[in-house]
């Protein structure tokens, strides 16, 4: 008996989904092109500037920056 009520219950699930899929897609205008030129220049831009930072940061690990505190250490290590 729970059985039937499990495979009913899937079928309504299904019917509902499909049922919610075509009605969305049936108002939805999608334009691809306009899409791709709109985010373009922005998703660009983005990721250059996530790789800049990414290699800023592994630059300044293996090449730390001669001001970046050592005279700090020494001057309190000298006193």
């Amino acid at each position: 008996m729970k059985i039937r009520r499990v495979k009913r219950f899937g079928l309504r699930a299904r019917l509902a989904l499909v049922a919610v899929a075509a009605l969305g897609c049936a108002g939805c205008e999608f334009d691809a092109e306009e899409f791709r030129s709109a985010t373009s220049a922005p998703l660009q831009s983005g990721l250059t500037t996530i790789t800049t930072g990414l290699l800023d940061g592994a630059f300044a690990l293996y090449e730390p920056d001669p001001d970046s505190g050592d005279d700090a250490s020494n001057a309190t290590a000298s006193e």
